[in-house]
């Protein structure tokens, strides 16, 4: 890793750095550090990850750019993985606002099975697979970003996706799907708020498409 946070780490601010050509993840964070403002970055051409936060609490990552990852799985910018799905491990309260995330092999932020109250706010994505993928994560709002040239979807909530708010997006240069959900009757430019099996409770309005 470029810069590991372990447990106990507190109140750090990580700003106006470049972090590049690792042989892992440009950053990483576990043992719920608490706390942290990462901001001013240049993340780019790590192999595993640009970012991953596997557990922590109250982590903003603002103004930054996350490019290239790629080599090894899952290969995003940033990934909210908390210790793979562990039984109890989450990462919770984490604001990703501002941000470039492009050229990535998969993607620009996945929200994993423990990740909850995510926000994804005012970041540009581009030329990559997908640009947020979500699992299992809970309780997200997906708003202001732009998508283009993005491959697959722009946004793609998978199993168990619940309470998740996608609103005042532009999608452009896209894919044909838009935002894709496991969930039938949600797919493409929808505009509903529905509930059913697997992922729940999700608001998809006032967003834009166009080329």
């Amino acid at each position: 890793f470029g810069i590991r946070l372990g447990a106990g780490a507190q109140y750090i601010k990580i700003h106006d750095m470049k972090i590049s050509n690792m042989w892992g993840d440009g950053i990483c964070t576990g043992g719920y550090p608490d706390h942290i403002v990462m901001q001013r970055l240049l993340v780019t051409n790590n192999r595993r990850q640009g970012l991953s936060i596997t557990t922590g609490t109250n982590i903003q990552v603002l103004d930054s750019e996350f490019s290239f990852t790629n080599g090894t799985k899952p290969e995003y910018g940033i990934d909210i993985e908390p210790d793979g799905g562990a039984t109890g491990a989450y990462a919770s309260n984490i604001l990703i606002d501002g941000n470039y995330f492009h050229d990535n092999v998969a993607g620009g932020v996945q929200p994993y099975v423990g990740s909850k109250h995510v926000t994804i706010s005012n970041n540009r994505f581009s030329r990559m697979k997908e640009g947020v993928y979500a699992i299992g994560s809970f309780d997200g709002v997906i708003k202001g970003n732009s998508f283009d040239n993005i491959k697959y979807e722009e946004v793609h909530l998978s199993s168990n996706v619940d309470s998740y708010q996608i609103y005042n997006n532009v999608f452009r240069k896209t894919s044909t799907t838009g935002v894709l959900t496991s969930i039938t009757g949600l797919v493409g430019k929808a505009t509903s708020f529905i509930t059913n099996s697997g992922s729940t409770h999700l608001k998809v309005l006032t967003n834009q498409y166009g080329s």
